[in-house]
């Protein structure tokens, strides 16, 4: 759901795109996980399993991402490459050597904790404690508007449905 992509060259592009921005060489977290092994003999016949599994299977775990989606201003959250530019911008997470967040953080982990993890407690106190500033807005790649986000997230936790 968040960063799968068809290619080998797909996925180099993303973690290209992603390390460029966090300002370091290589991100941590890249996993690639291929179908099911196979070989070729001389003959040129693909077996697969000859190697390794027959079969390759994925399940992909909504968590929320959908019920996000549809939110038309919540759901810039997806979009976000995890490069973590925003965490050098944010003077919040500055000053708290890195513990303004839950699983994801800063102003886009208020949203995320909200929506996903469901941790309501913690995305209130996340989400007045953004300054809202804007310069995670201005470093992002993809312009997300956090800050937009944090008055959204605000409003639904002051005005309850």
């Amino acid at each position: 759901m968040e960063k799968l992509v068809p290619t080998l060259d797909d996925a180099f592009k993303v973690a290209q795109v992603t390390w460029r921005y966090a300002n370091y060489t290589v991100p941590s977290y890249v996993n690639m996980v291929s179908g099911p092994s196979k070989t070729g003999d001389i003959e040129k016949v693909t077996t697969y399993g000859a190697h390794g599994p027959k079969e390759f299977h994925v399940i992909f775990l909504d968590d929320g991402r959908t019920r996000l989606a549809a939110d038309p201003v919540l759901r810039q959250a997806l979009y976000c490459l995890r490069c973590g530019g925003c965490l050098y911008e944010c003077p919040v997470f500055g000053l708290t050597a890195g513990f303004f967040g839950d699983k994801y953080f800063a102003g886009i982990g208020a949203v995320w904790a909200r929506e996903i993890t469901g941790n309501h407690e913690k995305a209130s106190s996340m989400a007045y404690t953004c300054l809202t500033c804007g310069r995670c807005r201005v470093r992002c790649p993809m312009k997300i508007d956090v800050p937009e986000m944090i008055l959204a997230l605000r409003k639904s936790i002051a005005e309850p449905e």
